[in-house]
């Protein structure tokens, strides 16, 4: 949430939010706009792809790893970042094509690393290994839950002689039910 909310709702009053903290642009989907803008200005003012001598620019939409680590992966702003995004290269690049030419210059597109779930997602996605532990004899079979991986621990569960095959399957059908549906059982 953005400082000042008391409900992670979306969408989000930007310019309430903004008013409070000028540095809370750079999570929304407009700081990349605002920087391919920029990036469009220097083109424009540099005379970039003006002459036969290559000229490089690089830009960095940082937006989508703001909005990544303050939202998490599976979040409605993180959606939302990518389709304006998505958006706004479109249009940036109809403007390399009117301004520099179809095919008279190289996009390289890449991407930092990911991003791990928000942590208001991750304790509401704890309910798995509550379930778990609710079908264990004794102390957690879980070693570990991250990033929608469960990591049982097989010498606990083979030593209280319980059977894996219907602890995975419990898992399962618990995550088929449940709003997380892509769980990777090891």
């Amino acid at each position: 949430m953005f400082s000042g909310e008391t409900n992670p709702v979306f969408p989000h009053n930007i310019n309430e939010v903004y008013k409070k903290d000028k540095g809370s642009f750079r999570f929304t989907p407009f700081g990349n706009m605002l920087t391919l803008d920029f990036a469009e200005q220097a083109i424009e003012g540099y005379q970039l792809g003006k002459d036969n001598i290559t000229d490089f620019l690089t830009i960095n939409c940082a937006s989508t790893d703001y909005i990544g680590h303050m939202f998490g992966p599976n979040s409605i702003e993180i959606e939302d970042v990518y389709l304006r995004l998505d958006q706004d290269l479109a249009k940036f690049f109809e403007f390399l094509d009117n301004k520099i030419g179809k095919g008279q210059y190289t996009v390289f597109l890449t991407a930092a690393h990911g991003v791990a779930h928000a942590a208001g997602y991750m304790q509401e996605h704890k309910l798995l290994t509550d379930l778990v532990n609710a079908k264990s004899i004794t102390d957690s079979l879980v070693r570990s839950e991250i990033t929608d991986q469960v990591d049982f621990d097989i010498k606990k569960i083979n030593a209280q002689h319980l059977d894996f095959d219907a602890i995975k399957k419990a898992t399962t059908n618990f995550c088929s039910n449940s709003p997380v549906s892509c769980m990777q059982l090891t």
